[in-house]
């Protein structure tokens, strides 16, 4: 499964996240909350803010739960007889 952040020095799609190598790095992800990250092409290896790689939903993802959201209330409605 490729990744969803490019590598930023190959530009490749294979930037994963890489284990910490020592105590200094442990105490650096748990303070600074970053992930270490390797890519598998090209060997760079960086820190990245757990921030940046959490995902946003969309507008669309967005308004289709609201759309879902508003149906199983009007159906919950309509079972106990609140509608019709």
């Amino acid at each position: 499964m490729p990744s969803m952040i490019p590598c930023p020095k190959c530009g490749e799609y294979s930037f994963h996240k890489s284990h910490t190598r020592n105590r200094y790095e442990k105490i650096r992800k748990r303070l600074l909350h970053q992930q270490p990250y390797r890519c598998h092409k090209c060997g760079y290896r960086s820190w990245v803010t757990r921030n940046v790689l959490k995902s946003k939903p969309s507008s669309k993802q967005i308004l289709i739960y609201v759309g879902v959201f508003i149906i199983a209330v009007l159906f919950s409605m309509i079972f106990k007889g609140f509608l019709f």
